[in-house]
């Protein structure tokens, strides 16, 4: 398959990138929500940016631990995985603004949000025995509203 065109008709992107001509906050920040329900042991997340003629990639990767490199991207030997590729004409001011002069944002991710993430999936079957939940919902019967 031959590589897809840029959002602009510009420099080609790499197969499988996601094309859009504004990426914003807001989608970031829904990848790594998504992301987080299969790999609920990140606790970091680091968003890449390359300017590549007029096409701008970003990458989304999970991280296990802030990377050891003092803010750059993901590298060979550090525990992070590319959970979305984004090749985008511009980017939203919000996600212009997150980034300003850098070139990696890293993002650290709240513990409270994996609870709630772990108890999401718990209550609604994910994680039960024998595919099923672990907690139950109840609804008393006159009997049990004594």
């Amino acid at each position: 398959m031959a590589p897809e065109a840029g959002p602009a008709g510009g420099e080609a992107s790499p197969p499988g990138w996601q094309q859009v001509e504004t990426l914003g906050l807001a989608e970031v920040v829904m990848t790594i929500l998504e992301a987080r329900q299969t790999m609920p042991s990140s606790n970091a997340a680091a968003v890449s940016r390359e300017q590549h003629g007029d096409v701008l990639h970003v990458r989304v990767s999970l991280l296990s631990d802030p990377p050891a490199s003092g803010g750059d991207s993901p590298g060979p030997g550090e525990p992070g995985v590319v959970v979305a590729d984004f090749a985008a004409r511009r980017l939203g001011q919000d996600l212009a603004d997150a980034f300003k002069d850098n070139e990696v944002i890293i993002l650290k991710l709240s513990r409270a949000v994996a609870r709630r993430e772990r108890m999401i999936r718990l209550l609604s079957g994910a994680g039960g025995e024998a595919g099923g939940p672990l907690l139950q919902p109840f609804y008393p019967g006159p009997a049990e509203r004594r």
